[in-house]
């Protein structure tokens, strides 16, 4: 796990060295803001619009401290970000503290004489800092980075991951010069004495701490947490730390967020993508069409997924996992769709298309593939919408049978989206259109259905918050005979008894913390919690979730609108299944 500054900062875990409530020293952070941020453009270098910020001249040319909102330097540096005038252009803007210092000293009339003490004092602390870095780096053999955050110091990073040689007693006692703005400190995968760490300086501002990979144990851990006392996140993973030892860390520092997968503190996990545990970081399989995205994806830590694959789709309604790859690390082989009518088997390690079909219209035809899913008998089952079937498919690509579906208001986009077998032999088909769920034997007899409740609301179209329908995506058969039905833009799931009552209803407001917007695809996992897919939400709602039915609690969110956007449909964590 690395944390990173950025991604701290986005936490609120750190803060910027130094306070603002001196006047000048607000002023010299800001002069170093400046210089971080817009000495590219405007210095003795590169002089754009013949503005040069690296001295007190330049400032001054832009400010008037009879009118200061009105100084052309303020109004740039306040502009939104997207305005072409705003400054800088691009990249990290300048922190309100920053901003208010340069507002301060120009309402004071915009001294020049303080301004050219700020510069100088912001310019040699930025070299001393640069060369503090470089030296320790040097007689520690660490990597030492200055951090810094809307253009000003928030502390070093220090880390022996990945560096030639491990850490030494010697390497940790030099840290001592610069001990106390150190924030971030790396040791994973590295080799060296648990012992060492009492040579340590004093941590007093550190946040982030990795001992991933180490030999590390509960005497590491509660000396680290005395000696850094702002601590608060702590890898562990594949340490030697026990549980007496987490519960002795968490009794001192009940706020202080650990990781320790993989250790005795743990539980036991023999094979590491098994099953989905508290303590494990899970496997994600997820496509968005919006983002012409599929994509398998990692936890490195819960919360903090990485990817390990992707390809690039047309179009998406459904995927499956199949099975594990020869090739390991977390690969395997996926059923993805490319277009509304081709689907693929592929291998995540090497990119290999194993097996493909095309549903393949006739001149005039309409016909899309809304769900799919390879069967235990090795034939995939295709669901046809505008053809109206399901059809079943060998490993040549030819189908070798199918049965016509029941519907009410027929179109080749909404006859079907996710259809799934049930343990009997059967298919539950979720109709989006006819807000039906209808039960197939392979004769395409219909033997059960149910018919999705609006549950006395008036239906409303669109796809957010504010529409509310029957349209449902997905029907799973639970091993005692009740069926899950997520409810599309009914923005909920439902737990039916076999004679149509629903048991339980999960609504859109149902869960702390949540809002359910489209629910999409829905998965049991060997813990007995279930997945649920929460598209058209919005960037500040969870993409998928994980509940626990019986507590009717979130006990885990995928929240990922980098990679993907408002309409990720079907997500699967993945457990070794067969």
């Amino acid at each position: 796990m690395t944390y990173g500054f950025s991604g701290l900062l986005a936490l609120g875990l750190l803060a910027p060295a130094g306070g603002t409530d001196d006047a000048s020293e607000a002023l010299a952070a800001a002069a170093a803001a400046v210089e971080r941020t817009c000495f590219e453009c405007h210095s003795a270098d590169a002089a754009k619009g013949g503005l040069r910020l690296h001295e007190a001249a330049g400032w001054i040319s832009e400010v008037d401290p009879a009118d200061v909102e009105s100084s052309e330097l303020l109004y740039r540096l306040t502009l939104e970000p997207e305005d072409p005038e705003a400054m800088p252009p691009e990249g990290p803007r300048l922190s309100s503290e920053s901003i208010d210092a340069i507002r301060a000293w120009i309402a004071a009339g915009a001294d020049e004489e303080t301004l050219e003490g700020a510069i100088a004092l912001a310019s040699a602390r930025t070299a001393r800092r640069a060369a503090a870095a470089e030296a320790v780096s040097a007689r520690s053999g660490a990597r030492v980075d200055v951090i810094e955050a809307d253009g000003e110091f928030v502390g070093y990073s220090v880390s022996w991951s990945h560096r030639p040689t491990p850490p030494t007693r010697e390497g940790f006692v030099a840290l001592e010069a610069i001990g106390e703005d150190v924030v971030e400190l790396g040791l994973a995968g590295t080799a060296f004495d648990p012992g060492w760490l009492s040579s340590l300086p004093a941590l007093e501002r550190l946040v982030a701490l990795d001992l991933a990979r180490t030999e590390a144990g509960d005497a590491a851990l509660a000396h680290l947490i005395d000696a850094a006392p702002a601590l608060r996140r702590a890898n562990l993973t594949s340490t030697r730390v026990t549980a007496a030892g987490i519960r002795a860390a968490r009794a001192k520092r009940p706020d202080l967020a650990l990781t320790y997968f993989d250790t005795a503190a743990a539980p036991p996990v023999t094979d590491p993508f098994a099953a989905v545990g508290v303590h494990q970081p899970r496997r994600i399989l997820a496509g968005d069409a919006s983002k012409r995205r599929v994509a398998l994806l990692r936890e490195i830590a819960i919360g903090k997924p990485e990817m390990i694959w992707e390809r690039p789709v047309e179009s998406m309604h459904d995927l499956q996992w199949l099975g594990e790859s020869e090739a390991g690390g977390g690969h395997g082989r996926v059923l993805v769709q490319e277009t509304w009518t081709r689907i693929v088997e592929v291998d995540t390690a090497s990119g290999e298309v194993l097996w493909s079909y095309d549903a393949a219209p006739a001149e005039g035809e309409s016909v899309e593939i809304h769900s799919f899913q390879r069967l235990e008998d090795g034939t995939t089952m295709v669901a046809e919408s505008g053809r109206g079937r399901v059809a079943f498919v060998d490993s040549s690509g030819a189908v070798l049978g199918s049965f016509s579906l029941t519907l009410d208001r027929p179109h080749p986009h909404h006859d079907t989206r996710l259809v799934r077998p049930t343990g009997k032999g059967t298919f539950l088909v979720a109709h989006e259109r006819d807000g039906v769920v209808r039960e197939y034997d392979r004769e395409g007899r219909v033997i059960w259905s149910f018919d999705v409740p609006l549950f006395d609301e008036e239906p409303r179209g669109g796809h957010g918050f504010d529409a509310f329908g029957d349209q449902v995506f997905c029907a799973l058969r639970l091993p005692g005979g009740d069926t899950l039905v997520s409810t599309g833009n009914g923005h909920g799931l439902l737990r039916v008894s076999p004679a149509g009552e629903v048991r339980q209803r999960i609504a859109q407001e149902s869960l702390e913390g949540v809002r359910l917007a489209w629910t999409t695809a829905v998965q049991v996992l060997s813990n007995g919690h279930v997945v649920l897919g929460n598209c058209h939400a919005g960037p500040e709602q969870p993409q998928a979730i994980e509940i626990d039915l019986e507590a009717g609690e979130v006990v885990w969110r995928f929240r990922d609108h980098d990679r993907f956007g408002d309409a990720l449909s079907n997500l699967l964590v993945v457990e070794r299944s067969r």
